[in-house]
């Protein structure tokens, strides 16, 4: 339940004060509630199912890099029109801006699934502290 309210917490406000013209922002709002239902699926097949561990890791993983694939896809596809840039802006390396042209895609993939995953990480690292003692 605590998904939800943040989805719903970063859907309504974000659909209620930007401009919905921008393609950026439905490829934004629909990479959330994406994974928000590979989240919900996952807590469905624990409670619901009384399957223990839910969907396998594997299979979540797969579907998360499957839709981070295609934001990068959709991120690549705008480049192409000349909407989006693919150029890497180097933190204190004013005129170190390498293209990562087709490398969009997986560096986007790497991004995405990193971030999303990131509090799960430690997470389980501090668990595994706890199981020590």
């Amino acid at each position: 339940m605590g998904g939800l309210l943040i989805i719903t917490a970063i859907v309504v406000p974000t659909l209620l004060w930007v401009n919905l013209a921008n393609p950026l922002v439905w490829i934004a709002v629909g990479a959330v509630l994406v994974f928000g239902l590979i989240g919900f699926l996952d807590d469905y097949l624990k409670v619901v199912m009384k399957r223990n561990l839910g969907l396998r890791a594997g299979a979540k993983f797969a579907l998360q890099i499957l839709v981070a694939g295609l934001v990068g896809g959709c991120l690549l596809a705008m480049s192409s029109a000349g909407l989006w840039d693919t150029r890497l802006q180097v933190p204190f390396f004013k005129t170190l801006t390498p293209d990562l042209g087709l490398l969009y895609v997986p560096f986007a993939v790497i991004v995405i699934v990193g971030s999303a995953n990131a509090v799960n990480l430690t997470t389980a690292s501090t668990d595994w502290r706890s199981d020590r003692r």
